[in-house]
Order: structure tokens, then sequence, then C-alpha cells
């Protein structure tokens, strides 16, 4: 099992303090894990061959190459890898997928809390944020080389420096909906380029590494409870800065009257008709647009030609969040259930640590995650992916892991279908991801 960690795009490790696989080595698979460049290091672009991008993605890569070629010297089985990742690494897992220079690498995939048609996961404009970054520096080059030569001769402090003011701007001017400033890239077409089309039209026309996955997100992935003088600023800002048009899909059109037709429609939906007072709100509603619909999305796209296992994690256990002030199972949490922590863990935690990992390993071993579901934590679970010849309609079924675990049929059906409506009226094909 291949870990492959998130954050952001601009920070993490595999450190095992942050990390650590006890429990899954606990089940006899090996565990392999990897640093890859982030920031403007791992994910700079100009769009164009002076600096393509994805440089973080073909580290990634390189590491797969070396599992593939030498991990049976630890034991290991080259015909039985499987990478996992949350977060962005889930997205790295996603665009992995999705690219023909992975092929043959791994033979399964699971996608925790993000995959490569969340809107966070891409970014856009590459070449004009490069070029803010060599503005920060005092470098005004416009022609691309000339403006890589240059930020190559800068101290890594500095251009890092450089990184975190333009990342400040960018989010500032109230598009944070937009994708993450430094991410994946759709490169240029060229022999090394790990993604040089879009997401929607690769899923859409099955050209991925059609592999057995398991996908899914917690059930409230962005709450938070901001209180006092921060709740006041947080709610003045997204009034002053998040338009309705903001509030649109990215991806949507590019037509301003149809993008402010539809934010609106969004905005009454789930923000209220007026000034936006209820943060509670706010956060549920970027939930469901960041994560919710297009991991949703990508399990109904990726189905009609492969596996896959959908699940979503609504267990509100003390192990995840020792106090918790919302509702719901926020982003990163499922990995206390994952990755050994040094805390005590009660007895109802304990049991979905168990299931969750025997879950995950049966998978790597048999690319069924319930096939031991005659013994043990998963007697009588049975797990039943999305599959080609399932896939005849746009409902899906899930696993829902909870106190208790068991199959259910579309979640959050209504806001799918909110969404659904949007795009049939607003929207404009093809898009770089969609409902």
């Amino acid at each position: 099992m291949v870990w492959i960690y998130g954050g952001g795009f601009v920070s993490g490790s595999s450190d095992y303090n942050t990390y650590a696989p006890d429990y899954i080595l606990d089940k006899d698979v090996l565990y392999v894990s990897f640093n890859y460049r982030l920031g403007i290091f791992g994910f700079l672009s100009t769009e164009d061959l002076a600096a393509p991008g994805n440089w973080g993605l073909k580290d990634q890569i390189l590491a797969l190459k070396w599992v593939k070629k030498n991990i049976a010297h630890f034991g290991g089985d080259t015909s039985k890898i499987t990478i996992f990742g949350e977060s962005a690494g889930a997205a790295s897992v996603s665009y992995l997928v999705n690219s023909n220079l992975t092929k043959g690498l791994y033979r399964a995939a699971i996608m925790e809390s993000g995959n490569g048609l969340c809107l966070w996961s891409l970014s856009r404009n590459a070449k004009t944020k490069a070029q803010q970054v060599g503005k920060e520096l005092n470098i005004t080059e416009t022609n691309s080389t000339a403006l890589i030569e240059r930020l190559r001769l800068v101290d890594y402090k500095q251009l890092k420096s450089a990184e975190n003011n333009v990342t400040v701007k960018i989010l500032s001017d109230g598009d944070i909906l937009a994708g993450l400033p430094f991410a994946v890239v759709q490169e240029p077409d060229h022999s090394g380029a790990v993604l040089s089309g879009r997401t929607y039209e690769i899923l859409a026309s099955g050209k991925f590494n059609r592999v057995p996955s398991i996908i899914g997100y917690n059930s409230n992935e962005l709450a938070a409870r901001i209180t006092g003088s921060n709740y006041l600023l947080v709610i003045g800002f997204l009034n002053l800065k998040v338009l309705p048009k903001n509030l649109a899909p990215y991806d949507l059109t590019n037509v301003t009257s149809k993008r402010n037709e539809a934010g609106n429609k969004i905005k009454n939906k789930y923000l209220g008709f007026l000034l936006i007072t209820d943060l509670d709100k706010a956060f549920r509603f970027a939930t469901i647009d960041q994560f919710n619909r297009p991991v949703r999305k990508t399990v109904h796209m990726m189905s009609r030609y492969s596996n896959v296992y959908y699940y979503k994690f609504s267990y509100e256990g003390k192990l995840g969040n020792s106090n918790r002030t919302v509702s719901g199972v926020q982003h990163a949490e499922d990995m206390n259930y994952i990755f050994y922590k040094n805390v005590s863990v009660s007895e109802k935690d304990s049991l979905t640590v168990k299931r969750v990992i025997t879950m995950w390993t049966n998978f790597a071993k048999t690319g069924n995650p319930t096939s031991s579901n005659g013994t043990g934590v998963l007697r009588n679970i049975t797990w039943i992916p999305n599959t080609p010849s399932t896939n005849v309609s746009e409902s899906v079924h899930y696993l829902n892991i909870n106190d208790t675990v068991t199959m259910q049929k579309n979640p959050e059906q209504d806001d799918w279908l909110f969404y659904k409506d949007i795009y049939n009226t607003y929207g404009d094909p093809s898009y770089y991801t969609t409902y």
C-alpha cells in the first residue's frame, strides 16, 4: 500500500509522527510512503514547455516506478500495489489514475476526500501566478523561459515567501472557490505530461486506468466553529468579497450573466437571499460544492468502466475529534482511524479503526474490501460496488460508516439534483469539472 499525503499541494510530509502505519502493518501488508515537491517547487507552471508543471505528480510517478521495480525485494507482490491518499493526496491518486504515464504501476486506488473533479484540486491561470511570483521578487520578465531562468537563481526561502504572498493576494480577492493557487495544472501536450486533457473528458470517455477504486468523503468536510470577533471578520469578508458569480462553480460558464443568475440561485438556496449571516450554512455550502458533488460525480463516471466502492464516513468519534463543536465529521478526521495516534482509544472508536483498516487492507489484498465478512469486525457487512453493469442511471449506492455500517443509496440527493439542474440550465461544456 503506497501512501500519498495531503496538505493542499503546499504542505505535508510522510513523517511517521503524522502518518504512523502501525494499524496497517498489523494486517500483514507492506506500507510505502515518500515525499514529493510542494508549492511552487512542485506545481509552478508557465503553461508552456518552459515550465509545464506538475513536478510533484512526477515525483509521485517516479516513486511508484521504484516500488514496482523494488518492492519484491521486501517481500511485496508487484501485482498487488494499491495507491491511496487523502485530500490533495487523494486528488493526486485521481490524477495518477487518469494519466497514461502510470499504466501498470498499481492494481487499485483509494481516494479519501478528494479527486480530480474537486474544483480546488486544479490550478487555473498558472502563468499569471508564475508572473506574480516573479513580481514579488522584482522579476518582471514576461517571457516564460527568461522568467524561469531568473526564478531558478533565487534562494528557496525567498521563493517560498513570494509564494505565500501571492497566495494571500489571490485568496483575498474573493474567488476562494476557484481552485488552490498552486496545484495540479493542465499541461501543454508533450511526452512527459501527466495531465494534458480535462478530467471530465477523460472520465467520460473511459480513458483512465480502469482499476477498482474506493472513493468517498467525510460527512461535513469543511465544518468549523468560529466565534467572537473572528466570526464578524469572516462574515464581513464573505459579504464584501464573495459575489454571486463566484458562488457558481468555476467551470460552469464564462458568460457573466449566466454566472450571476446561477450564483444567485445557489446563494438563495444555501446562504439566504440577503446578507450572509450564518457561517454554518456557508461552511455546509462549501462542503457540498467542493467535496460532496464532485466525489459523487466521480463515482458515477468511473463506475461506467470499473468497480467503484463508494463510502461516506459519518462516525463522530472522540478519536477523530475530542472537542467537537459542530455536527458531522470534518476534513481529515478519518486519518485518525487509519494512522496510529498515541492516545487512549474507546471501545467504539477501536471498533471503527478495526473496521476501516480491515476493509482498506482487504481491498489491497483481494480487490474486495469486505472479502472477510464471514467473521470478525466485518461479520454480515457486504460493501456493494458501483459497477458497469449497475451503472444504468445516476443512482449510486454507498457504505455509510457510522456506529453501524450499512449500505445506502444516493447521498445528499437534493443537493445532487439541484446542481444537476444548475449545470443543465447554465452550463457550457466541456467542463474542467462538473456536478
